[in-house]
């Protein structure tokens, strides 16, 4: 995590969490999904639009980590920023013996 980000958490530590305006598509594409704008409709906005600056691309993977109980979130400066996952990965785990 970026040293502005680590530092900002430590001036500012409750800044609440924010929930359903950052999206990982399957294809690994970061959407913004902007509920504030006049005229939302989640029917016909809700997939948000694509992020490409490359600079706030960068600053994402580098402050994007998740919690112990699986949530995935963005660390913006002090406030957490929850994910919504389109798609997550199927891991499985073989135990066997051995023998």
């Amino acid at each position: 995590m970026d040293e502005q980000v680590l530092q900002a958490m430590k001036r500012w530590p409750d800044v609440p969490a924010v929930y359903g305006w950052l999206r990982l598509d399957r294809r690994g594409r970061w959407m913004l999904v902007d509920r504030g704008r006049p005229g939302f409709d989640e029917r016909l906005h809700g997939e948000g639009s694509p992020i490409t600056s490359p600079q706030i691309l960068d600053f994402i993977g580098r402050n994007y980590a998740h919690e112990p109980d699986g949530r995935w979130f963005w660390q913006n400066g002090p406030q957490r920023v929850y994910v919504d996952l389109e798609a997550a990965p199927l891991v499985l785990r073989v135990l066997c013996s051995g023998a």
